[in-house]
């Protein structure tokens, strides 16, 4: 059995920052040991260590960027048919929602935090339950109006699956460790959704 074809009911897809120790711990928190669940990245080393958030980014854009992301996770999702729970984060979540956009299936629930750049994937959505959680606001686009559009969908697909809509009152990178939006009352709250989630 290659490592793709692990069969794990949960898979986690990290942002730019990628198997730092933050997400590792976070990973832990939710989930109760590293083993249970499918951790990815946007990088081939196993740990990655960025001092800054602008080195994270560069790194992330020299590895392929979100296109890269979405093609990887698209290989271990159609290897792994145990999967029934997806959550990621930023590029992570962008990319995963554009992989459940891509790849119907209705078997699987998407957790997605502050995915940015889901703002050019509208065109199409996800066949599955898909839970967003947005931060306040983003400095680099409108989230009003990426909102917006999600809201205006009358269905996400012929299967008519749920879409949640979440904007709460952090910032973006609330859920890491790394990052200087991380938010100690956030993380808690969501670590907390999530365990109840994957029960």
């Amino acid at each position: 059995m290659s490592k793709l074809e692990v069969n794990q009911s949960a898979l986690v897809a990290s942002d730019i920052f990628g198997r730092s120790q933050a997400f590792e711990s976070l990973q832990q928190e939710i989930i109760g040991t590293t083993e249970t669940a499918i951790g990815v990245s946007p990088y081939k080393v196993s740990h990655n260590s960025f001092g800054t958030e602008r080195l994270a980014y560069e790194s992330f854009q020299t590895s392929g960027g979100i296109d890269a992301y979405i093609k990887k996770l698209t290989v271990i999702v159609q290897a792994n048919n145990k999967l029934k729970h997806l959550i990621g984060f930023s590029a992570g979540a962008a990319a995963l929602y554009r992989v459940m956009s891509l790849n119907p299936r209705n078997d699987i629930k998407l957790t997605l935090f502050y995915p940015g750049q889901i703002r050019y994937f509208l065109e199409k959505s996800p066949s599955c339950p898909c839970h967003i959680i947005f931060p306040e606001s983003e400095s680099n686009f409108s989230l009003p109006d990426v909102i917006k559009v999600l809201k205006q969908q009358p269905e996400l697909s012929e299967l008519k699956a749920e879409l949640k809509v979440e904007q709460n009152a952090y910032h973006h990178g609330f859920m890491n460790k790394d990052s200087k939006a991380f938010n100690a009352t956030a993380y808690n709250h969501y670590c907390q959704m999530l365990k109840v989630l994957l029960t």
